[in-house]
């Protein structure tokens, strides 16, 4: 993926002379889910996967979208016309789209890993008791925390409790294969930081953490459709974790970002021409108890994400994908 990262310092020095235009969609219409199917089919997706991530988004609108859209564009064919991403930040305003009232379905990672996962290896299993792991938990309310494990089976089985049925096993009786459940085992944690780490290094060791562990499971990215992972980091605690996931697909003259916005939240689409912009959105999931946060993309491409400042009146709570 180097290619990406040239193309994107080209697109970076193009952003110098205007903000560049966007466009947004939420999927909840016919023609703009199957325009998005039809981009990620066009991308090298697989067929079938393509049609699972159909039925979710379509189980997805049968509630209808929990968002005030007053002081977006009008739509055009489920599209909303942005001059920047700037603009849709801003017409976001306080809402935190992980947040709005809507039963828990599919969730980030698993939406991503339907698009990205054919095109990735693993090495590492599921089984194997080779290393020591920082598993995410969730609570009832929301907050996460480490637990130490000893095998990315027990990191999946941590964040998939037994009693808890997964949304789609519920809904459509899928059970994804063991290579997606291992990559996302792989991805969905924690990473320790060195003790020295300060404000001023956590960026290099962030990423320098991030890219041994991926190193150590044998991870291989796909040429065709890139994963995008928001990292986040506190120096205090020495400790880095990568709890929200999208996809990325380079097209003709623009970038494709899709993303399930937390379990209760909506598909999000956004096409922009510089990925940069995907870091400037993820700005309005970033909390001050993580006052350090990345995007990457795939294991070559890593960009600062702006901390939001904190809503007045609300305690912190990190993203559930």
């Amino acid at each position: 993926m180097k290619r990406l990262a040239v193309f994107v310092a080209v697109l970076a020095a193009s952003r110098l002379l205007g903000a560049a235009p966007v466009r947004v969609s939420f999927l909840d219409t016919d023609a703009a889910r199957e325009d998005t199917l039809q981009v990620f089919a066009d991308a090298g997706c697989a067929s079938a996967n393509l049609d699972i991530l159909r039925k979710a988004i379509v189980h997805y609108y049968q509630t209808p979208l929990a968002l005030d859209t007053a002081s977006f564009p009008p739509t055009t064919n489920g599209f909303h016309e942005f001059a920047s991403i700037d603009d849709f930040v801003s017409a976001l305003g306080t809402n935190q789209l992980s947040y709005l009232g809507h039963p828990f379905e599919l969730n980030c990672i698993d939406s991503a890993l339907l698009l990205a996962a054919p095109g990735m290896d693993v090495a590492a299993t599921l089984q194997a008791q080779d290393a020591t792991y920082l598993a995410i938990q969730v609570y009832s309310n929301y907050n996460e925390w480490l637990v130490p494990v000893a095998s990315l089976g027990d990191v999946y089985a941590t964040a998939h409790p037994p009693e808890k049925v997964p949304f789609m096993a519920r809904a459509f009786g899928i059970d994804f294969p063991e290579k997606h459940k291992t990559l996302e085992a792989t991805f969905y944690q924690y990473q320790t930081l060195p003790l020295g780490t300060t404000p001023e290094t956590i960026a290099s060791a962030t990423r320098n953490a991030l890219q041994r562990h991926w190193k150590r499971c044998g991870v291989r990215f796909s040429d065709h459709v890139s994963l995008a992972m928001l990292h986040r980091a506190r120096a205090d605690y020495h400790l880095a974790v990568t709890d929200h996931f999208g996809v990325l697909t380079k097209r003709e003259n623009n970038y494709t970002y899709l993303e399930k916005t937390g379990g209760r939240g909506p598909f999000l689409r956004i096409d922009i021409q510089d990925p940069a912009d995907v870091a400037a959105y993820l700005s309005t999931v970033t909390w001050p108890d993580y006052p350090f946060n990345y995007l990457s993309i795939n294991d070559d491409l890593f960009i600062d994400i702006p901390l939001r400042p904190a809503p007045a009146a609300s305690s912190p709570a990190p993203l559930n994908p």
